[in-house]
């Protein structure tokens, strides 16, 4: 480290027979440092130093910083012992020392450290190496003053066909449960994965706090249920229905929250019944994935959709008026004081007063690399501080192709990525409309040329030409929660909100005067209309629930107007035709 500040007393005394233990004194240096910000032996001179590495005695971290636990000023302390056979034997009896709110080192306590079974399991790490991941993990004071945890890896196989969309833990981080289609439980201790009977869930997922029901949600006809069912085994009990939730947490100790895709939050009584508001974002952001703050003095939630990106709010007990905390989404409170919720593809965590219902210091990153799904970040805590999270996959990049009626095929010349919405080809056939990484990109392919649509910071998704060729419709995130927009690609590009809300557009009728879009502002159903452009009007097209999951193309006419292909909210994902004439 190019000072002495790090030495051990054999290393300063020249002594050769230097081993394990001198690691662990090094680390009690770093660990030292990290807590007071100064070494335990600093001086003018490395003479100086060395002098009172050999002859003197550190002073207490607890006299210099007064928030250290006893326990870890003790365990300091036998690290930094000038013999080394009185210093630990090794990291892990170092890990647990520190663990272990009752030890006490030399006069304290004569006893043997006692090694605790969760110290950080299956963790082979040497004692740098533990110096690191301490100092990684945001307030070492905290951290240490609190038993660390198991450390497990292991993966969990989906059926093909299914795909993550909700976790919980039991509250002592035992077992965690997923929805997949179904409802699964796999044992920290297991390698089995257990399927829960009676329980179709694909949505989110919360556990009672006394550990014998899982709340879920399941998406039937076009609507969302709320349900829950023991996790002893039994029926599923319906207690509400919602359009769209997004978030399901307990409220002890008989009523669950939930959040909504676009409005505020709901509690419902655990036993079933009507649903009550909570918040109503009055046209703005909707209000997601909720967490009952301990005490019940309040519920941390996401503002979803806003035009500087997602928030962190918190709605104080009893009141209607929520207050934002800080940008992310995804939000819980950890045991630890803090509140942890995911941004920028990380997991960052936050001091939080409970009493003020207030950040008590700046956000800083924790875990670097967390999957998030459609809009939630795959994580969660349990009761006794323990963490569980998916690392995200690496989306497989696709390379788009020219394809022949023969079949052959011919690479466009743009880069590998990944492309959620289907690309759109310009009725010139000259340019691609390309949606990436939630902005609209254009692609000029006799120049090989690829260039934004707008200069708009917000989210932008689902863009598809005019008739004509000379404007885009698309949605954006501009003014809160997506809504139509049009821009024309002469001059500044300026965009024009449509005024049908939230609605994904799909495709146009062969005279270029109707718009069919999926409306998403009646929030009841996902269902076609079209938007009739010379009366500046709309009306529903189709009575029939459409799939929201596949909006970016649920919806083609026939070139005649005859015929409308479209994706039906049937679980089977079945594709239907139907005939109809326009404009009738």
């Amino acid at each position: 480290l190019g000072t002495p500040h790090y030495m051990s007393p054999e290393q300063a005394t020249g002594d050769q027979s230097v081993g394990a233990t001198t690691d662990i004194y090094a680390l009690g240096c770093v660990l030292y440092e990290t807590l007071v910000g100064d070494p335990p032996y600093v001086g003018k001179t490395a003479q100086a130093i060395l002098s009172r590495i050999i002859t003197g005695d550190p002073e207490p971290v607890t006299e210099r910083r007064r928030a250290v636990a006893a326990n870890v000023d003790a365990a300091i302390r036998k690290a930094l012992e000038k013999v080394p056979a009185d210093r630990f034997r090794s990291a892990q009896e170092f890990a647990a020392a520190l663990a272990d709110p009752t030890f006490r080192h030399g006069a304290e306590d004569g006893s043997h450290v006692a090694i605790r079974r969760r110290w950080i399991g299956r963790l082979a790490i040497s004692g740098w190496g533990i110096a690191a991941v301490l100092a990684l993990w945001w307030g070492l004071t905290t951290f240490l003053s609190t038993p660390p945890h198991r450390i497990a890896r292991f993966d969990i196989e989906l059926p093909a066909g299914q795909r993550l969309t909700g976790l919980s833990l039991t509250p002592d981080g035992e077992a965690v449960f997923y929805a997949a289609g179904e409802l699964f439980r796999r044992t920290l201790e297991d390698l089995a994965v257990e399927r829960i009977p009676s329980a179709r869930a694909g949505g989110d997922l919360s556990i009672s706090p006394d550990g014998q029901w899982i709340g879920f949600s399941s998406r039937e006809s076009g609507r969302d249920i709320l349900r829950k069912v023991r996790l002893s085994g039994g029926p599923a009990v319906d207690l509400a229905e919602h359009p769209f939730i997004r978030g399901i947490v307990w409220d002890p100790p008989d009523h669950l929250i939930i959040g909504s895709h676009n409005e505020g939050l709901w509690r419902v009584d655990a036993a079933g019944g009507d649903l009550e508001r909570l918040t109503d974002p009055a046209g703005g952001a909707p209000h997601r994935y909720p967490r009952v703050l301990p005490g019940r003095r309040g519920v941390l939630f996401q503002i979803g959709g806003s035009d500087i990106g997602d928030q962190v709010a918190v709605l104080p007990d009893g009141e209607s008026q929520w207050r934002i905390l800080t940008e992310g989404s995804s939000p819980q409170y950890v045991p630890s004081g803090h509140v942890v919720f995911y941004r920028d593809g990380s997991l960052w965590a936050a001091p939080f007063d409970l009493g003020r219902l207030e950040l008590d210091g700046e956000p800083v990153p924790v875990i670097p690399s967390v999957r998030r799904g459609e809009a939630k970040a795959m994580f969660e805590w349990s009761a006794d501080g323990s963490l569980f999270f998916v690392e995200p996959a690496a989306p497989p990049e696709q390379v788009l192709v020219w394809v022949t009626r023969e079949g052959a095929e011919q690479t466009v010349s743009i880069p590998a990525g990944v492309f959620r919405v289907p690309p759109e080809l310009s009725p010139s056939g000259s340019i691609l409309l390309l949606t990436q990484n939630e902005k609209i990109w254009i692609h000029d392919l006799a120049r090989g040329v690829t260039e934004r649509l707008t200069g708009d910071s917000a989210s932008e998704w689902q863009g598809i030409w005019s008739p004509s060729g000379a404007d885009v419709y698309f949605m954006s995130r501009r003014s809160g929660p997506f809504e139509l927009y049009s821009t024309s690609l002469r001059g500044a590009r300026s965009m024009e909100a449509i005024g049908i809300g939230n609605a994904f557009p799909h495709d146009w009728t062969a005279d270029g005067r109707g718009l069919i879009y999926t409306s998403r502002s009646d929030t009841t159903t996902n269902k076609l209309s079209i938007w009739r452009l010379a009366e500046g009007r709309s009306e529903l097209l189709l009575d029939e629930p459409v799939d929201e999951g596949n909006a970016a193309g649920a919806a083609r006419l026939s070139p005649d107007d005859r015929y409308l292909a479209y994706a039906t909210a049937d679980p089977s994902g079945v594709l239907t035709s139907t005939s109809i004439r326009f404009p009738t």
